[in-house]
C-alpha cells in the first residue's frame, strides 16, 4: 500500500492524513471535480488524483481519461501517465472511498528535479466533460534533505519534553510536523519552532518518525484550516476550474525516536 503527501482532505490518503478532517463544504447534488496533487521534494514520482464527487464523500469516483500536465520553470512539460490497480493504490479510511486511478509523473522519465524556489503549474483536461483544472504552486526553496539518521534517541513520556526548531525558508507559508508510528500517524502545523512534552498524544510507543517540512500557501491553506459548523465556511481553494490542491512541500529535517513508557 503505497502513502504520500496526496490526498488529501477528503481522501485522507496522505501519510499524515490521520490529522485532517473533512474539510468541504459541497450539497449532496453538487457535481464537482476534486483534484489532489502536492509536489514533494524528496520524491521522485509525483501524484496527481481526480475525481468526481457529488457532494458525498463515499461517492467519490475516479476520473479516468484525464490529461494531466505539469509545467516546469524551464517551460518543459511533464505529461502524467495514467496507472490504475483492481487493488486501492493508496490507503484511505474505511468511509472513503478506494484510491483506485492515479495521474504519475515520474521525474526519473524525464531526467528532472524539482527545483527550489521554482513555480509549477498544473493543467487537468478531462475531455469527456470538456473541463479544465489549473493551478500553480512555488517549491519552498531549500534542497532535499538527507535521508532519516540510523540512530534512534531514546525518548521516555514520563520526563521529556521534545523541543525542536528551525530555520525560516523562502516561499514557505508555514511549517508541517510529521509524527509517524506503526500504529498512528498525526501532524502538527508551526511557525518556526515546536515543544510537545511526553505526554503529547502524538507520540506512541516504539519507533516513532518525526519529519519536519516547509509548506507552500496552497498546502498551508488548505490542509490547515477545518470547516466552521456554525457560519459554513470551509476551505481556502487555489485551483481554477476545481476543488482540491495544488501545493508543495519540501522536507526540513528527520529523526527517530525511540518512544518508552
Amino acid at each position: 500500500m503505497r502513502t504520500n503527501h496526496l490526498a488529501l482532505v477528503a481522501l485522507a490518503v496522505s501519510a499524515f492524513a490521520n490529522a485532517c478532517v473533512e474539510q468541504t463544504t459541497m450539497l449532496p447534488t453538487a457535481s464537482e471535480f476534486i483534484v489532489h496533487a502536492v509536489l514533494d521534494g524528496n520524491l521522485r514520482d509525483q501524484y496527481v488524483i481526480v475525481q468526481r464527487t457529488n457532494g458525498i464523500i463515499s461517492a467519490q469516483a475516479p476520473v479516468t481519461g484525464a490529461q494531466v500536465t505539469i509545467t516546469a520553470p524551464d517551460g518543459r512539460e511533464l505529461i502524467a501517465d495514467e496507472v490504475r490497480d483492481s487493488a486501492a493504490i493508496f490507503a484511505a479510511r474505511s468511509y472513503q472511498p478506494r484510491v483506485t486511478t492515479v495521474y504519475r509523473i515520474s521525474l526519473d522519465k524525464y531526467g528532472v528535479a524539482l527545483v527550489p524556489g521554482g513555480t509549477y503549474r498544473l493543467r487537468v483536461r478531462i475531455p469527456a466533460d470538456k473541463a479544465e483544472i489549473m493551478g500553480s504552486t512555488v517549491m519552498p526553496a531549500i534542497l532535499p534533505a538527507p535521508p532519516n539518521s540510523p540512530v534512534p534517541v531514546v525518548f521516555t513520556r514520563s520526563r521529556d519534553t521534545l523541543s525542536l526548531s528551525w530555520k525560516e525558508v523562502a516561499h514557505a507559508q508555514g511549517y508541517v510536523v510529521t509524527f509517524s508510528s506503526p500504529a498512528e500517524t498525526e501532524v502538527v502545523f508551526a511557525d518556526s519552532s515546536l515543544t510537545l512534552a511526553g505526554t503529547a498524544r502524538v507520540f506512541r510507543i516504539g519507533m516513532n518518525s518525526v519529519v519536519v517540512s516547509a509548506v507552500d500557501v496552497n498546502y498551508y491553506d488548505y490542509f490547515r484550516r477545518s470547516s466552521d459548523v456554525f457560519s459554513g465556511s470551509g476551505l481556502i481553494n487555489h485551483l481554477e476550474g476545481g476543488t482540491g490542491v495544488f501545493g508543495s512541500i519540501s522536507r526540513l529535517s528527520t529523526m527517530t525516536l525511540d518512544v518508552r513508557q
